[in-house]
Parts: C-alpha cells; structure tokens; sequence
C-alpha cells in the first residue's frame, strides 16, 4: 500500500533498496573472497595437463636432481627414498627418467596473488671479467665480499606466520640499526668498503651485470681464473636500470635488452654510473670453486631455476611451460636449436637458486651457462609463461 505521503513512500522504498544492494554486494564479497586462489602451490593437475611433458629429454636433468638430493635427502623425509631410487637410476634414459618423476612426484599448478597462472620468465649467465689482483688505472672496480659491519635481521623470528623468509640489513649507528649503504655511497669516495675488496676487474659495466646475474668467472693478469659467487646483498630493493630507460623514452619497450642497456651505456659514459645508481642494490661476494645457487649446489646449464623461495620450497622440479625469445641474429647453434623447438621451451627445471629480481609464484630465471648462446638467452628473455611444481608423494614408509 501506498502511504499517502508521497515522499515518506519513496524514502522507505529507497532504503528498502539499498537495503538490498547492501545484502547483495556483501554476499558477493564474500563469494569472492572464499573463491579467491591463494598465492603459490595450487591444486594437483594431470601428468596430461603439462604441455610437452612426453617430448621433453627429462634425463638431462639428472644431474641437477641428484645435486638437490644432496641438500635434501638428510633434511626431508619425503626426499629420501626417491633419492635413494635417482641415484641407483644413475644415468636413465629419458623414458625411465620420466617414470621415475612420475612415480614420485605429483604436478601442481602455481598461481599468482591474484589467482592468475601466467608469470614471467627471464634468465641469467655467468659472465667472465678481466680482473687484477692489484688495482692500476686499467683494473679500478672492486668486487667487495660481504662487509663484516652489515648486520642481518631474520624477520622470521620476530614474526614466523607473516614474514618468514624476509630479512632486514643495515648498519649500527649509535643505538639504532640504520640502513646499509646504496650503490651510489658505495662506488663512491670515500668508499665506504674499502679493505673489503676481492679483486679489481676492468669493465665496470660487465660488473654491474655480474651484480644482476650473481656470480661469474674473473680471468686474471696472470692467467688464473677464478669463480666468484653471491654472498649477500645490501638490503636495498633492486630496481631495473631497463625500466628506467623505457620510462625517459632512451630504449623502446620491445628493444629492450641487455645487449641494448650494455650499449646506451658504451654510448653515454657521462650517464653511465647515473643510471647504475638507480639500483640501489649491491650484491656482495665470495670465492667459489663453481657457480653455486641458493640451496649451497652447483647449477647445471639450462636445468636450474631461480625462484621466489618464499612460493616454491628450493630443490623442488618444476615444470616451465613458456618459449624462447626473439633474438634478430642468434648463433648458428642458438638458432637451429630454437628452430627444432619451434620457439617452445617446455621443460623441467629444477629449483636450486634465487635472486633479487625474482618475487612472486610465477616467476622463474633460467640460468644458462656460460659462453655466447647463453648470454644471448639471458639477454634476451622476458617470455610469459606456467609453472607447476613436483611435489613428492607421501610414501608409506612415512610418518
């Protein structure tokens, strides 16, 4: 019924129905919100699901498991008795490698926060530098080891539930704990780390690179060669120089690269250290007999990953369903070998390194090696791509 005022009547028909709309929208926030898939591992998929699983040359991965059982087999029960199996496998074919996998493990999807399954594939190499054991006007660019005075803060035992993973640097002042010095105090005078310096190398360019790849090969005066490592980084956020100049309009989008940051570098020596500087992460040293990832192993070419540790436990498998980048003049070999795959790069990593440009669940860096096809690999990549990650089966032997 209608009141006989008109105005009273819309007004309670208005709030009747924003009553409603209220009702509505709350229950729908709440679907939503118990709908959402979390960040990371997700549900178990088919063998199936995993586009190429049956074509990839899985024994080529091998020595790669074998590293990770190393770290894993004495620290996780479910990593044990497959270890046990993959070395008395010793060298499989690729039929029984994929048995083996198959038998062990089961596939999950990653998923990103926000519920997507689409992420980001870059990679990485191991440069070689020219390097001195002595610093002359020639070799002038220090590789610093970690600084003994850069205090580490594991936020996991302050808060276990929401920061595990995460971890605070800095440097004492006074009484309060400050942050450490940025790349721009640091390759400046009055070099604050001096003392601290493995070696001299000559390009400071190739060093800036070296920092984002994470280790490489100095080749020294007197003909030694030596293999240095990441140790740790300064606590600043990394920031991609490449952004920078896509943003100021220097490099197109769709040429960006390191090949093409590496020569606006060699062709504005007055701009160089400015843009160097817009990272302010600085990675730290040490001598290695070989390149080591993350989980304390060597890596093996084009079968490690590095991953968000915080999404993905290290030493896991990982299925990478993703493609080769465009690269307008690859070497010969670099070349048939995309040409075979027909630009598809679906294969199994294994998950043995981490870095400081790689956050999220569906984020992985290939490491490639050394030599030229690797360094146009690495250059080159920014592909989109799927992960799913091997979990291994909870054997009855287990608790």
């Amino acid at each position: 019924m209608i009141s006989e005022n008109p105005v009273k009547s819309i007004r309670i028909l208005v709030k009747k129905y924003l009553v409603r709309i209220a009702v509505f929208v709350s229950i729908s926030f709440y679907i939503l919100a118990c709908s959402k898939i979390p960040e990371g591992i997700g549900q178990a998929v088919k063998w199936s699901d995993l586009s190429g699983w049956s074509s990839d040359q899985q024994s080529k991965i091998w020595p790669a498991l074998l590293q990770s059982c190393k770290a894993l087999s004495h620290r996780k029960a479910a990593w044990k008795m497959l270890c046990t199996e993959a070395t008395r496998l010793n060298s499989p074919d690729d039929g029984q490698a994929r048995k083996f996998f198959e038998q062990y493990f089961v596939p999950h999807r990653i998923f990103n926060n926000k519920g997507t399954a689409s992420g980001v594939v870059t990679g990485y190499f191991v440069p070689t530098l020219l390097g001195s054991n002595i610093r002359d006007n020639i070799y002038k660019h220090a590789i610093y080891s970690r600084p003994p005075n850069m205090i580490t803060v594991n936020l996991k035992s302050l808060y276990p539930s929401k920061l595990a993973g995460m971890r605070l640097r800095g440097k004492i002042k006074g009484t309060r704990l400050t942050p450490f010095f940025s790349r721009k105090q640091i390759d400046a005078p009055p070099f604050p780390l001096k003392g601290h310096e493995i070696v001299w190398v000559k390009d400071p360019i190739a060093l800036f690179f070296m920092h984002i790849q994470g280790s490489g090969y100095i080749k020294l005066t007197d003909g030694k060669v030596i293999t240095v490592g990441y140790a740790d980084q300064n606590g600043h956020p990394y920031v991609p120089v490449g952004r920078v100049l896509v943003k100021t309009g220097a490099i197109p989008l769709k040429e960006i690269s390191l090949q093409s940051i590496r020569q606006w570098m060699i062709k504005n020596p007055t701009k160089q250290q400015t843009l160097m500087n817009h990272n302010p992460s600085y990675i730290f040293f040490h001598v290695l007999p070989s390149p080591l990832g993350s989980l304390g192993v060597p890596l093996t070419d084009g079968r490690s990953i590095a991953v968000d540790r915080r999404q993905i436990p290290l030493g896991s498998p990982v299925w990478v369903d993703t493609s080769y980048p465009e690269i307008k003049t690859p070497g010969a070999s670099l070349k048939q070998k995309m040409s075979d795959s027909k630009m598809k790069l679906r294969r199994l990593f294994m998950a043995q390194d981490t870095g400081g440009a790689i956050s999220g669940a569906v984020r992985a860096d290939v490491f490639w090696g050394k030599g030229d096809d690797a360094k146009q690999l690495a250059g080159h990549m920014n592909q989109k791509g799927k992960m799913y990650v091997l979990v291994p089966k909870k054997q009855k032997n287990q608790q």
